[in-house]
């Protein structure tokens, strides 16, 4: 009995400590969604100490820390987490977004792998093996742009030796060898007009690299077109009709971005053409679209931009086209969802009316209901006033129980299917309603470069919005937003391209652009534009970003932004001379942060009428 009593204690008292660790733990959650990192590390400490075991507590202790700033306790603790359970991938995943957040690829990384190795069809293994694509993407775009950046140093370096070679003799006539020329329209981040240096002389044919693209497994393509983009153009232009030609039939995104980089060294008509082509394709991927634009988007050709506003006046026309579809789509949506839910509702009235006559039906072959009782002792009956079924009766009715099975079974099949139906009509109707409120935008970009995200996205999700990190009960999905994103960001450098080749023809489609695809994160773009093209509608606005303080991180698209809005303000005070605006361009002529800003500023200056500034 006594040990019976003990056993009961034992147990009442686990249970009561697991019930308060559980306390503890959702009093430290709710703490971390207040932002109280301190009390939410304390409690968390304070349950490490009686709950060793409990692998959770250290993975939200790391969360807390990591809030807070100290990563290396984060890393610490998650550490634990997977000591006392390794089998959990959350906590790798997690692991690997701390990593990420200090640049460390390579720890990053190795988290990753663990959790695709865990769990590979799981939301966090698919997440994984995604985030790990672009780490591994990024990492190759670096390297070549590394190398291109060398090339350039080297070719810079080359030019400046044979020029002073060539100054210190004597020629006849003047007649030198001019060395190739970098042409204006091109852009340096695409596709650097260099010759090889010798350095580099050992490259092998280029001949071998197309049949490689050509005819190589898709592994030993991808690796041909990446190499393709350091030849120089005296090599390209030897292949460019077969470059031309795998353009045009190939269907992998990677290889045919980097052929049209090759391409775009080589500005042959035909290369002119294929860009344009590619521009104003609309079943071309957006990614394909906005580097081929990134290409030609400079020439100063009539031709150039009169298909560059074609293509802005064809996404507008597109997207308006969309828009009164949607509206015509909805009215036959909502049609179709009326009928079928009337229909739903008739095959569950029938349906529950055929359930009733089979309860009717068993009562039958049991026991017969009051109105099938005939008297006491009438000739035939059972005692108490039933009379027995016969034969007849009872295959009679059990046939009738099967056909009104199968017709119940009919109906819910037919129910499931208007179900479906109702589930897919109403997302068609969710996603034309979103085209027509525009005002309602569901995505935002930070930027048109490489290293655009998307910062605003509705989602499906059971996480508070608090959480920065998967907790390991929780998982929510989140719709693609690549293409969706491109999109934007291509109409955006449509806009850019018309407004630096100052065709004011294009103001009123640009606004009209705008309307449709305008975000906030890219509206210093669009101001921009407006600007160039002698519109100054805000002034305000660019002064004031102008006195931001510089983002952290990646500041090279923030520099271009500024550097433009200095062209603006230079244009702008030639018609309205204003001495604050005018300061603050000798200001950052002077203390400029970086050399693009400070040489803008000095353009600026310089290019203002000297008379004019002392009339004022």
């Amino acid at each position: 009995m006594g040990k019976r009593v003990l056993i009961i204690f034992i147990i009442m008292t686990f249970l009561t400590f697991a019930q308060e660790s559980k306390n503890l733990i959702n009093e430290g959650i709710l703490y971390l969604k207040a932002e109280e990192y301190e009390k939410a590390i304390n409690t968390f400490n304070q349950l490490s100490k009686t709950s060793s075991e409990n692998s959770d507590v250290y993975y939200y202790l790391g969360e807390a820390y990591f809030r807070k700033g100290e990563i290396d306790k984060a890393i610490s603790n998650l550490q634990k987490a997977i000591n006392i359970n390794p089998q959990n991938s959350s906590y790798y995943y997690t692991l690997a977004l701390i990593y990420l957040s200090q640049n460390n690829k390579n720890e990053a990384i190795d988290a990753l792998n663990k959790v695709i190795s865990i769990s590979p069809l799981s939301f966090h293994g698919k997440n994984a093996q995604k985030l790990k694509d672009e780490i591994e993407k990024s990492e190759k775009e670096i390297q070549i742009a590394k190398k291109w950046e060398q090339l350039e140093i080297e070719e810079k370096k080359r030019k400046e030796e044979e020029k002073k070679e060539i100054e210190g003799k004597t020629t006849f006539e003047g007649q030198i060898t001019q060395e190739e020329k970098f042409l204006p329209h091109q852009l340096p981040e695409m596709s650097p007009s260099i010759e090889t240096p010798e350095s580099e002389k050992k490259l092998i044919p280029i001949s071998t690299i197309i049949k490689r693209i050509k005819f190589g497994t898709e592994e030993v393509r991808k690796k041909a077109s990446n190499e393709i983009i350091v030849y120089p153009s005296s090599e390209i232009e030897k292949v460019i009709d077969e470059i031309l030609s795998i353009i045009e039939n190939t269907d992998q995104p990677e290889i045919k971005r980097n052929l049209i980089i090759a391409a775009g060294k080589v500005y042959t008509d035909e290369v002119i053409d294929m860009l344009l082509k590619i521009i104003k394709d609309e079943k071309e991927l957006f990614e394909i679209r906005i580097v081929a634009l990134d290409i030609i988007g400079n020439i100063k050709s009539e031709k150039v931009v009169e298909e560059l506003r074609n293509a802005l006046v064809g996404m507008v026309s597109k997207r308006e086209k969309e828009r009164e579809e949607a509206r015509k789509n909805i009215q036959d949506i909502n049609q179709k969802l009326d009928d079928l839910t009337a229909r739903k509702i008739v095959l569950n009235s029938e349906t529950q009316n055929l359930n009733n006559r089979i309860s009717q039906i068993d009562n039958q072959l049991n026991i017969f209901p009051e109105e099938f009782q005939f008297p006491q002792g009438a000739p035939g009956t059972a005692p108490g006033g039933r009379r027995p079924l016969t034969d007849k009766e009872t295959k009679k009715l059990l046939e009738e129980k099967r056909t009104i099975e199968e017709k119940i079974k009919t109906n819910n099949e037919e129910i499931v299917k208007i179900d479906k139906e109702l589930v897919d009509l109403t997302e068609q109707k969710r996603k034309y309603e979103e085209l027509l409120e525009l005002r309602k935008r569901k995505i935002d970009i930070s930027g048109i470069g490489a290293s655009a995200v998307v910062v605003q996205l509705e989602e499906q999700s059971t996480i508070p919005k608090e959480f920065i990190f998967p907790s390991p009960d929780f998982s929510y999905t989140q719709r693609e937003t690549d293409e969706q994103k491109n999109e934007i960001i291509f109409v955006v450098k449509l806009i850019n391209a018309l407004a630096n080749l100052r065709d004011t023809n294009s103001l009123s489609i640009i606004k009209k652009a705008w309307r449709e695809f305008g975000v906030p994160g890219l509206r210093s773009y669009y101001y921009i534009a407006l600007g160039k093209l002698g519109e100054y509608r805000s002034i305000d606005f660019m002064v004031s970003r102008l006195k931001e303080n510089y983002p952290q991180g990646n500041k090279e698209e923030e520099i271009y932004i500024r550097a433009n809005i200095i062209e603006v303000l230079g244009e702008y005070l030639k018609q309205n001379y204003d001495e604050e605006i005018k300061g603050l361009i000798e200001y950052l002529a002077e203390e400029g942060e970086y050399p693009l800003i400070i040489s803008a500023a000095k353009k600026v200056i310089s290019s203002l009428p000297k008379e004019e500034v002392v009339n004022q």
